[in-house]
């Protein structure tokens, strides 16, 4: 099981909306979903109910996926979240696996919003990585319209790709922080990043 969730907002009210969430997410994944989309739909229910997370227009946006035991096939779901990318290891492409659209809305915005899963096959080499926004918006102080991208994301990948995984996810921090000329982040940054060479 994969997932790597972010709360609107920052503070008290966003940590307190990603604790529901993760409470949420422990007491769900005992029963058994036929999908990733399903998962997600139940916990759109779950936090539409919830006080803290809806008062004043706050949401969660959340990517969770399966990998199947062998590793050769991911399936995935988004609410408001970008896609994975994938970076295969073979023929140097990356490329994120579904279009921007594929994100569906935000959870605790709307109980009845229906989420699509994504079943995608995997390279015998590759890494995968999902990310929040704190690191694609991550921009030098005063230049907001100047952004890290998933361009800036790519390059980096691309240029980190004999590293070893460890070091591959740190080079990630760096670049952004190199971007923005050492001011970092403005955004809560969660990365997970997964290898497997075939």
């Amino acid at each position: 099981m994969l997932l790597v969730g972010d709360a609107a907002g920052h503070g008290m009210k966003s940590c307190l909306s990603i604790m529901t969430m993760h409470t949420l997410v422990r007491m769900m994944r005992r029963h058994e979903y036929r999908d990733t989309a399903h998962f997600v739909d139940e916990i759109n229910k779950g936090l539409c109910d919830q006080s803290i997370v809806t008062e004043k227009g706050g949401f969660i946006t959340l990517l969770y996926g399966v990998l199947s035991a062998d590793s050769h096939t991911l399936q995935w779901s988004a609410a408001g979240h970008q896609p994975p990318l994938l970076q295969n290891l073979a023929t140097g492409t990356i490329e994120p696996l579904a279009g921007d659209d594929a994100g569906g809305m935000p959870l605790a915005v709307d109980e009845d919003e229906e989420y699509e899963s994504y079943t995608c096959e995997l390279p015998d080499s590759f890494r995968l990585l999902l990310y929040t926004d704190g690191l694609e918006e991550a921009f030098p102080e005063g230049d907001d319209e100047n952004q890290f991208g998933v361009e800036g994301i790519i390059r980096t990948m691309a240029e980190s790709v004999d590293l070893p995984l460890e070091e591959a996810l740190a080079r990630l921090f760096d670049a952004s922080n190199e971007f923005t000329a050492g001011t970092g982040r403005k955004d809560d940054t969660s990365v997970l990043m997964l290898e497997r060479r075939g």
